[in-house]
Order: structure tokens, then sequence, then C-alpha cells
């Protein structure tokens, strides 16, 4: 049963249901459509539908809370093709909007669809698996609902719609009922309630902003199942996170017959392989592949003519993981030819002949794609024809003279605080100071530090996962209030009621954790004063190392106990 045909049977079917008895549910439930819904009593509650064949819903008569957040968890079964609840909706299902796990066989999906079944979003790569609960949320406004979705644990979000218009929402309408829907599937629902607030913002870096294609309608095609993301919200760099068989993301904008094709790539540790295709087809059954290969981590250049034949290989050794290389694919004169270089653009590590093209290859236009095989990698730089020289990579910080050659410093007036070298006073009293310990690195780790504002100092401040030029990390400090930043500038956090004095010793911390950062400030005896949550960010940080460092502004101020450590 299609979903408009659903919405519109839904009331004459719900109103047979309310006059007769009170159903498998109990008093407060009404069911539409021919399903086997079952009610379990011990915790956690939970509430089953087991027909395999067309929609059915359980509708709320009553539901405690109240706000215009209807959340739940959801678990839908294997071959379930839709399953997720109704909300902000009428009692006749005449009004409201359905949001659904589904949509992808065999990668997941996530949809929103008002009352007479038009889709308003999707995310075709939401992920889940079946016979696992994920918390599905929605929110309703006056005029526009959005919707979300997040692991069981209520932290990690995994999708994300903007604001969608939606003429007739009212989150404060008397009427408003929660639905639990299924389509041809079972599914198990739990923990269904309305709240007043959702459990994360519209944020810029949601998953959904990042992923590479979130429906059919953009430039990109996933070929297998793989978490193609981009890195930033800037959208200069693309990766595939996921530790898979192979997968691969095709760039129709990127089409073309003979031309320079180029990309950088970072191969991820344990990876078997990845590469850049070039005149290929969405079939992966045509074209060529620029190859990384061979041994794991050590191994060679190679061509291939797709889908099988291996036209050339370099000897092994040549690339390995978290390096950058410069891949070159080269179509001219009826001819294909690759190389790899290193990250200046000019070192020529390997080479390969140039291979005749067929008289159909000749003739043919085709795509450039980025493939990985057995693990990860990270793409950018990719275009039809880009320079070969790459950019002169940004001068860093000079050696603090005063600190030695282990740091780097921009600003102030930086000095050891005693002959043991464990505390660092900074002295000026203007403008911005930051020194880098380039000997205290980690990646997924703990930075911590403790600090002493000096009188009349604007902020203070941990810097942490940074790289020495400051262009990537974070900064964590005090100032009017608390507040996380990205070293680019962008607010993460920031707490404005956090009382801080001069003089008094403070201790920073900040955890950097798969896909997400967590910072909190505890004072000298060791009270938290303030704690940020996790907050989401790239999840190129997963792999990226950075340094610690310290930051004043206006002011002076003395940083001592820093530490990177691992996390548990």
């Amino acid at each position: 049963m299609s979903l408009w045909i659903h919405a519109l049977t839904v009331s004459a079917m719900a109103a047979a249901t309310a006059a007769g008895a009170a159903g498998p549910l109990g008093a407060d439930w009404r069911i539409a459509g021919e399903g086997q819904w079952t009610r379990s009593g011990h915790a956690p509650e939970m509430i089953r539908q087991a027909r395999t064949d067309g929609a059915t819903t359980a509708l709320a008569e009553h539901l405690d809370g109240a706000g215009p957040v209807w959340r739940c968890l959801v678990e839908p079964g294997p071959s379930t093709p839709h399953a997720g609840f109704w909300f902000a909706a009428s009692p006749d299902l005449g009004r409201g909007w359905l949001v659904t796990l589904g949509g992808n066989p065999g990668t997941g999906g996530m949809s929103l669809r008002a009352a007479d079944g038009a889709v308003l979003w999707q995310d075709r790569f939401a992920p889940w698996t079946y016979y696992t609960p994920y918390l599905v949320e929605a929110v309703a406004a006056p005029g526009k609902v959005r919707v979300q979705l997040f692991s069981w644990n209520r932290e990690t979000l995994l999708a994300q719609s903007d604001w969608i218009d939606a003429p007739g929402a009212d989150p404060a309408a008397p009427d408003n009922r929660l639905g639990l829907y299924t389509e041809n599937g079972v599914a198990r629902f739990y923990h269904w309630e309305r709240a007043a607030e959702p459990l994360s913002p519209i944020v810029p870096d949601s998953p959904t902003k990042m992923r590479l294609a979130s429906d059919d309608s953009g430039e990109w095609i996933i070929v297998g199942p793989g978490d193609w993301k981009w890195t930033s919200p800037e959208r200069t760099a693309i990766r595939q996170g996921a530790k898979i068989e192979r997968s691969t993301a095709i760039n129709t904008a990127l089409a073309g017959r003979d031309g320079l094709w180029q990309c950088r790539v970072t191969v991820g540790p344990d990876t078997g392989g990845s590469g850049m295709t070039i005149l290929t087809n969405e079939a992966l059954d045509q074209g060529f592949i620029v190859w990384l290969g061979g041994t794991f981590g050590a191994g060679g250049l190679m061509v291939y003519r797709l889908p099988h034949e291996n036209l050339w290989s370099s000897p092994q050794d040549k690339w390995h993981y978290n390096t950058e290389y410069l891949l070159e694919g080269c179509v001219k004169d009826g001819t294909v030819s690759a190389r790899l270089l290193a990250a200046d653009g000019t070192t020529v590590i390997a080479a390969s002949p140039e291979f005749p093209l067929t008289d159909e290859e000749k003739a043919r236009d085709g795509f450039v794609g980025f493939q990985t095989w057995k693990g990860t990698a990270r793409f950018w730089g990719f275009s039809a024809q880009t320079e070969a020289q790459a950019a002169p990579a940004p001068e860093p910080p000079a050696p603090d003279a005063a600190l030695g050659a282990g740091w780097r410093v921009t600003g102030g007036d930086w000095r050891w605080a005693d002959a043991e070298h464990s505390a660092v006073d900074q002295t000026a009293a203007d403008g911005v100071a930051t020194a880098l310990a380039l000997e205290a690195r980690g990646t997924r780790h703990r930075f911590q530090a403790r600090v002493v504002p000096g009188e009349g100092a604007q902020s203070v401040a941990l810097v942490f996962q940074a790289s020495p030029e400051l262009d990537q990390g974070f900064v964590c400090g005090l100032g009017k209030g608390a507040y996380l930043r990205t070293l680019a500038g962008r607010t993460l956090w920031e707490k404005a009621d956090i009382p801080w004095q001069p003089g008094q010793a403070y201790t920073i911390e900040a955890n950097v954790i798969t896909d997400r950062v967590h910072a909190r400030i505890l004072d000298a005896a060791g009270n938290v004063i303030a704690t940020s949550g996790d907050c989401y960010v790239s999840d190129t940080n997963n792999t990226r190392e950075g340094v610690l460092g310290f930051r004043t502004e206006n002011g002076a101020a003395r940083f001592s106990h820093w530490s990177v450590t691992p996390l548990e």
C-alpha cells in the first residue's frame, strides 16, 4: 500500500478500531491498517509490529510530555522498506508528517514525507542496520519541520535535515498525535515521547551536509556501500571512511576525453589500495584506474583497464600510509599513462609507459572517480586539468629563542617560569599570543593544561590538536565566560555565565574523540565549572595529529602541568 493511499484510508480504519475493543495496545492506541501490533510490559517497554505486508500505524491518543519535539527509538527488521513515526499529526492523519528509516536497501536511508505522500526531504545514505535501534527525532515549529537521526546512545548524530516548509505545522495544536508506522515489514519501537528541546541544533557540518551524496540529484554517484563525506563545510576534500571491501565515488561533473587528470590522495592505515578512475562510467566497466595497490602500506603504482585488465605495475615500496601523493592520469594522442608524484608535485616516484587506446576508447567520453579497497582514503585537488606544481606550504611560526627549538610562538613575550622548565609565562599585556609545544602531540587524545590568568587578561586558553601553521585545530578557554572554537574561528560552544578570577588556577581539559571534541574547565579544587558536551566536527580529526599549545589575549598568564594522553 502506498503512503498516500494509507493516509487517505487511515481515518476510517482508526475510527473503526476506536469504536470497537481497546485493541492489542490498550485504550490509548488506535490501529490503522492490517498490522500485528503487540506490546511488552517489561522494561524497557516495547511495541512490535510483526506483519510483513501492507502499511500500518499505531496512533497514540495520549503521550506523556509536551513541547515541539517528538522522538522514538526505531528498530527495523530485516528487509523492512520503511519504519518510523508520524508526528504533529491530526487524529485522522489528514495533517501530519511521516519520518522513516529506509529507502536504500543495503545502505539505509531516511526520509520525511507529508500526509499526501510527497517526499519533502531524504538522505539516501543515512547509515543504519536492522536489529539495531536508532533514535529518530522530529521537531516542529509554526509552518516548518525538521528531522534528525542519532545512534541509540542519543549522542552520535547520523543524519539531519534543515528546516522544511510545512504549512499547517503547529507544535501547540491540541490534537497533535504521534503514530508508530511500518510498511511491508517488521519493526520494534521504544521510548516514544515528546520533549521540550531537540538533542542537537542544526549544525553546519552535520553528517548529511558532509555526505558526498544524500540523494540522486547531485553530481556524485556512489557505487558500493562506503562512507563518502566531505572533510569540511568548505567541500574541498573527500574521504571514504568505512572499512569495507570496495567503494567508488564518481563525479559526473568531471567528464571528458583527452586531458590531464589529477588528484591528491592520502591512504589510511591498513588499507589495501586506493586510486582515481578516468574515462569511466556508472557501471565501472569501461575506462581506466590509476591505482596505489600491491603490498599493503608499501605497494606500487598500477594502471588497470576496467574492469579487470592489469596493464602495468611499478616496483613495490613506492607509497605508504598517511602520506600525501599526487596521482596523475594522462589521456592524449590516443594513449593513456599514469604517474605518482610526491606532495611537492614535481618529484616523480613512479611513471608508467604510454598504452594505446582502442578505437572505441578514443571516441568515448567518461567520468573521473575515486576508489578504495579494504579501507579508507582521502582525496582532494581533483579537477579536469590542474597545475602539477603544488602551492608552496605556508611558513610555520618561527622557533622561540627563549623556550627553545621544540616550541613555536606567534606574538607575546614567552619565558620559562622556572629552571625546571615546568611552567611557561606569557607577560605581554597587549595582543594575541600563542605558543605551541611541538613535542606534545596527539590525535584522539586528551589535551590538558593548568593556567593562572594574570590581572587584566582578556582571555586565556588551551590550544589543542593544532597544526604548526595554526590553520587546523581547536582552542578552549576563559574569556567572556567559557568557549570552545576552531582555530579558524567557528564557535562550537560557549557559556557566558562562568565567573573566573585572575590569580586563580584553572585546568582546561579537551578530548578529541571519534567525529567529536569535548572540553571542560575545572577550578583549583577539581570542581567542574563548565563542560561543553560533545561538539561534532569533521571526521578528518579522527586521524590528524596535532600539537598542544597555549594562547592569551590582551594579558599575561602562566601555564603548567600540560600533557597529552591517549583516551582509553
